[in-house]
């Protein structure tokens, strides 16, 4: 017996004992996604799956997509999962070629530049945000003045395919539940029918969520509204302290940022100043690129068209202002994607008032310099802001309008604060512990919904932390998930337990139908 039919065993043991009543319309959808060639993504939301079932009965159906590999179709069918491709070669799915086909075609006849594809919909979706998103991440390019139908037709294409294919299975089939890990770029066209449906869509990468709302922002902020004003300020100042405190140790609750900032150095401030070369007469603005090409338009709204746009933008007004010190700070994570870092910008307009912020060193030496600090919708906004210091962002972060940023979603009103900022003052305290509540909210509720901090996932994660290539990930997991199993009832897992939390509190709000 191979390793993965012998998990495939123990697996579908475990499950047969539970009995779950089917309903005949509703289902449970997994989303494939890139991670298909992942046996734990895999397994994590076949185990997530399980748990709505117990609770809402329902049939879970994974759907394939054109171009994934589908491994381990034996585990997934351990589950008593049901295997659905998104692409059928049926009539109908002639059909829906020819269709998008069409749709391209018309959509290239009317439409020539990027800020058309952001605000292109269908049927009053805006899958235009996916589309943009998919093309500056997987081509080398940071942004799109221009679209080319040799390079884009393609991945537009694509998209409105998958949108009709998925509508169709959507009508056929009504979505309860969708599970899914990336919500970004294609993915989102997935999100998007699927709330449109009525369904209520599920994170299941770092957290367990309930992803019901059409922007991240608006869950985000909802996560952090829970009980914020009901906690102590002695306490919260505390937390926020030690938060700080092991930040400036390269680690973070957040695990995007504890990843971003584990190998990065901290320096002292006057080693900083010499490194620089700035005047310490003059205030220091921190501009905060983003990974140019990640997902720009994963919130709501921006005054630019992406993150590229709006730091080629922020240099530019910032190269004719002397009055300040500019530090330009990559992102940590910047490599791991394709196209440029932004720092190329800071030369393109003849700067010479802009440094550059060594990349091997981390955020603490933001904190301990910066006077003022811009971001389209980084988490340094409120992590900055918590510390005191004053944030300029041009995105609707999921903390923005709250009270403690400074916020430009207009061209002239932005000119005129960059113009400005010389004159720049700490944020007021009443501010700051606004700031640091909101914080200490969302930190709280990303604890509570991170279900994978137990030995099993600590485990596994330990695994992918160590190995690169994906085959020996995959058969150094089998071996572990084979031996958990063979003396450990995977029922008792927090992502398991979680999921059955989760959606529990769906039934007893009124949410399921």
């Amino acid at each position: 017996m191979s390793k993965l039919s012998r998990l495939a065993m123990l697996n579908k043991e475990i499950w047969s004992k539970e009995k779950n009543v089917h309903c005949s319309k509703n289902k449970i959808f997994i989303v494939s996604e890139t991670e298909i060639d992942n046996l734990f993504m895999n397994f994590k939301k076949g185990v997530i799956a399980k748990g709505f079932q117990k609770k809402c009965g329902c049939e879970i159906v994974q759907l394939i997509g054109k171009k994934e590999q589908v491994i381990y179709n034996t585990l997934i069918e351990s589950f008593g999962i049901r295997i659905e491709k998104v692409y059928k070669l049926d009539t109908i799915g002639k059909i829906i070629e020819w269709l998008s086909m069409f749709k391209t075609y018309v959509f290239f006849l009317f439409n020539k530049s990027g800020q058309d594809l952001v605000n292109y919909k269908i049927e009053s979706l805006p899958i235009g945000y996916a589309l943009y998103d998919k093309i500056i991440r997987t081509q080398d390019r940071n942004t799109i003045d221009n679209l080319d139908i040799k390079k884009d037709f393609m991945d537009i294409y694509e998209g409105i395919l998958l949108y009709y294919n998925l509508k169709r299975i959507f009508r056929k089939e009504h979505p309860k539940y969708l599970l899914m890990m990336e919500r970004c770029y294609q993915y989102y066209i997935y999100k998007l029918l699927a709330l449109k449906n009525g369904a209520k869509v599920i994170r299941c990468h770092d957290i367990i969520a309930i992803d019901q709302y059409a922007s991240l922002a608006e869950n985000e902020r909802e996560i952090a509204k829970k009980g914020y004003k009901e906690i102590d300020n002695a306490y919260i100042n505390k937390y926020i302290n030690s938060y700080f405190n092991t930040y400036r140790k390269g680690k973070s609750d957040l695990s995007w940022v504890n990843y971003g900032n584990s190998d990065k150095k901290d320096i002292e401030l006057e080693e900083a100043v010499s490194k620089l070369n700035i005047d310490r007469n003059k205030k220091c603005v921190f501009i905060m690129a983003h990974v140019l090409s990640d997902a720009p338009h994963i919130n709501s709204g921006m005054l630019y068209k992406d993150y590229y746009t709006a730091l080629k933008e922020t240099i530019k007004i910032a190269s004719e202002i002397k009055s300040v010190n500019w530090i330009l700070k990559m992102h940590p994570e910047y490599k791991g994607f394709p196209g440029a870092s932004g720092e190329e910008l800071a030369y393109e307009f003849g700067c010479n008032n802009i440094s550059v912020l060594d990349k091997n060193l981390s955020n603490s030496i933001v904190f301990k310099l910066a006077d003022a600090i811009i971001t389209v919708q980084g988490t340094i906004g409120i992590e900055a802001s918590a510390r005191g210091i004053p944030v300029i962002i041009t995105g609707k972060a999921w903390y923005a309008d709250i009270g403690f940023t400074i916020n430009a979603y207009t061209k002239e009103k932005y000119k005129y604060l960059l113009n400005n900022l010389y004159r720049i003052k700490p944020l007021r305290k009443d501010k700051v512990m606004l700031a640091k509540k909101w914080l200490y909210s969302y930190l709280m509720g990303y604890k509570m919904l991170q279900a994978s901090d137990d030995d099993f996932s600590k485990g596994i994660y330990d695994i992918l932390d160590k190995e690169n290539i994906i085959e020996r990930q995959n058969n150094i997991i089998l071996n572990y998930l084979s031996d958990y199993m063979d003396k450990n009832d995977i029922r008792d897992v927090n992502i398991y337990k979680a999921a059955l939390r989760l959606s529990k509190g769906d039934i007893e709000n009124g949410n399921i139908r």
